[in-house]
């Protein structure tokens, strides 16, 4: 006779078998927390350093503009991490990008500048 005793069979924890979406779904959402958390210190950093500065910080039209700041300052982050942001298809319908040449256009022919 042996002092071995058999596991309970009903005890075994068996592998969960990995849902690859759910995996990804769980890294977009850190990814985007993380982005967030760098909007919202960035913001708070700059909301400081204009009350610093002397700005009123009070006024209703501040707070709008801050808003849009806010929202700006998110985009850039979101687009730089991979992540989609409502204001992205805005700037890239709206903001053009011209190269200076001892401070003329680089492409001085071209329709599109002026």
């Amino acid at each position: 006779m042996t002092n071995v005793f058999e596991f309970p069979k009903s005890k075994i924890v068996r592998e969960v078998p990995i849902d690859i979406e759910e995996v990804e779904k769980a890294k977009e959402k850190g990814k985007q927390n993380y982005a967030d958390g760098m909007t919202e210190e960035i913001s708070t950093f700059i909301l400081a350093e204009l009350e610093n500065f002397g700005v009123d910080t009070t006024a209703k039209e501040f707070t709008k503009d801050f808003i849009f700041l806010n929202d700006v300052v998110k985009c850039l982050i979101y687009r730089n991490m991979g992540l989609e942001h409502n204001l992205q298809n805005f700037i890239d319908e709206h903001i053009q990008i011209v190269e200076l040449v001892d401070g003329k256009p680089a492409n001085a022919n071209d329709d599109t500048i002026g």
